[in-house]
Order: structure tokens, then sequence, then C-alpha cells
């Protein structure tokens, strides 16, 4: 069934929905008072015959584009900040990196490595070493010492790490205040060995230390309880009564590395075995002591080591010298490295079995 078409309400038009205009009236006087207003940006119709609301209109259009303009000029601001913290962070990096590596336009230049503190294992310091070796302008190396000593298996990386740089370019050793130990060691990687008359050397020797507080712990009331798989396991034990068959365990890895820090000496310094046992009881020397026990090559600094370079190795004795070193250097806090080391889990074999900061070679 087809309903007929309803026809329009009064007052509009089937065509467009518009009231017809009035006969004689134009379209514009026929409309509804307000239709005909303009519209500002965002702001409310006003009508047009009302000055006062087309201006609110007006500020509220106007308004809003000022708070649009004022978020454009702060994202501005910030953007242009960023841009800058970016290019002088990058303007760092870049400088650290040139200072690091010499610069990929370096002119010749003596190269000085600096050996300081605690030495230990240092995979950067390492690849540095390695990487420095390969280097043209390098035309010779100061190695500049000032360090008691390290662990055993730092001490070794390193010496070989410097063993490379000495294969290709002249490597002159510099000691100060002390090269004791493991720094020592790192001497021996040089070509040339000098030392100032009071410095501190020698040291030549390993140890190993571990605490016992078993007496304290049976006076406090505290027990430690052990479950492993044999009696040497995490042995010596701080907790227990102190095993014979551990220190003798402890005693032969001790000689052991002593064997090979005295091959270095008998190597590197052209002794016997007589004479390397001579100086190598564990004793300090000074740079004078030294040098008559044939552990070093003369007495003198770093002038005396650029007038080495030049006599015995042709490098000029006006180039540069300029300071070397990894471009992120390692750098840990004491008790850091200790943790490391330790593996600190609070278990006895922690405290007690993985003494690597305690293995020293002095």
């Amino acid at each position: 069934m087809t309903m007929p078409p309803s026809a329009p309400p009064s007052g509009f038009s089937s065509e467009g929905g518009v009231p017809p205009s009035a006969p004689g009236v134009p379209l514009s006087k026929a409309s509804p008072p307000g239709f005909g207003a303009p519209r500002l940006g965002t702001g409310p119709s006003a009508p047009a015959s009302d000055p006062a609301a087309l201006t609110a209109a007006f500020a509220a259009a106007l308004q809003g584009e000022e708070e649009r303009q004022r978020i454009r000029r702060s994202r501005g601001r910030w953007r242009l900040f960023g841009v800058l913290t970016l290019l002088l962070v990058g303007g760092a990096l870049l400088s650290n990196s040139l200072q690091a590596l010499g610069g990929a336009v370096a002119p010749d230049h003596i190269a000085r490595i600096r050996v300081t503190d605690v030495i230990s294992s240092d995979r950067t310091r390492d690849l540095f070493l390695r990487d420095l070796a390969e280097e043209d302008a390098i035309k010779g190396v100061i190695l500049s010492i000032d360090s008691p000593g390290g662990t055993v298996v730092g001490s070794e990386e390193l010496y070989e790490a410097l063993r490379v740089v000495a294969e290709a370019k002249p490597l002159v050793a510099v000691m100060g205040e002390q090269a004791a130990s493991g720094g020592y060691i790192a001497a021996l990687a040089a070509d040339h060995l000098l030392a100032r008359g009071n410095s501190i050397t020698g040291s030549i020797g390993v140890i190993s230390q571990s605490p016992n507080f078993h007496e304290l712990a049976e006076r406090i009331g505290v027990e430690m309880i052990e479950v492993k798989s044999a009696p040497l396991k995490a042995a010596p034990s701080p907790f227990q009564p102190v095993d014979p068959a551990a220190v003798a365990a402890d005693q032969a890895i001790v000689n052991d590395s002593y064997a090979w820090f005295l091959d270095l000496v008998k190597e590197r310094r052209q002794m016997n075995d007589n004479e390397a046992r001579a100086v190598g009881d564990g004793r300090v020397f000074t740079g004078r002591q030294a040098l008559e026990a044939r552990l070093i090559d003369g007495l003198g600094g770093e002038q005396e080591a650029v007038a080495w370079l030049e006599s015995e190795k042709g490098v000029a004795e006006d180039l540069e010298i300029r300071n070397r070193a990894p471009a992120a250097p390692r750098q840990k806090l004491l008790l850091e490295r200790i943790a490391e080391q330790l593996g600190v889990s609070g278990s006895a074999e922690a405290l007690g079995g993985r003494r690597g900061v305690l293995w020293a070679i002095r």
C-alpha cells in the first residue's frame, strides 16, 4: 500500500526546505532573524544587526589565534633548544673521540700511555692498545707507570697488549712514584726501562690472601653450615678452621703464577734462574737499587725517554707528545670492582672461593 506524499509543513517548500519568500518581499528580508549572520573563526555566531556580538566573536577568534601562535612559538623554542643540545653533545663526543684516536689526520707524534692505580682486566684498554699499534702517525710510545700492581690476570693481559705495541712501535717505560709487582710487569713489556732514583719498583712475587673468622664466629655463636661436593670446594673457608690441604692447594697456584713471573724477568732482563730468584724474593727496590740489580736500564724521566727514542730508534726529538687513552675509559668504584670480582651473593664461595680481587702480584 503506497501512502500519498504528505504535504510539506506550512511555510516550507518541498524543494529545499526553505520558506518561500512573501510576495513582493526579497528573500533576504524573509529569512528568520540571525540566519544570515556571518561566522568568524570558531567564535559564536551573531546577528548582523548586533555590533557588540560581532565584536565579541571577533575578539574570541583573535584570542584563539594568539593562543595557537603562543603554542607554536613555545614548540619552536624547545625544538631550537633540542637542536643546540644535540650539537653540543655531538661536538663534545666528536672532540673526545678525535682526541682518543689521535685524529684521523693527526700529525706525527709520540704517544704517552698512562698506567695508574690497581691493574685489573680491562677489555676496552687492551683493544685500545692493539688499535694504537696500527696508527702510522705514532712514531714512538712513552709508557708512564704509577701503579702498585694488581691482579695476576689483569697484569698478564696488560703485558700482552703492550707487547703488541712494542712490536710495532718503539716503547720506553718511565716509572713514577711506583711501578711495583704488576706495574713492573707492565714495564717489562717495554724496550727500555727508566725510573727516578727514588721510584719504588720490583716486588716480584705473588700472594693470595683470605681472612678467617672461625674463632670469632664461635665466640659469638655463629655457625656456617656448608654442603659441598668435595672438601676443597670454596676452600679455604673463612668460617671453618684452617685446612692444611686447602692451604697447600693455594700454595700450588701461587707457585705456578710466580714461576710465570720469574720467566718474564729472565726473558726480558736477560737473567739466569739464580739471578732472577735473587731479585725475585718479593722485596721492593728504589730506582738506584733497581739499576744496580739490572731491573731497569737507567735513571731519568720523560726527557731521557725522548732522548733514547731519538738516539736508539731515530725518532725526532721535536715531535709533540700526546696523551692517548681509550675513548670510553672503564671507570669503576673500588667497591663495584670488589663486588664484580667476588660475585657477592652472601655465600661462602663468594666470600672465600672467588678471591680474584685479592689475588695480587706483589
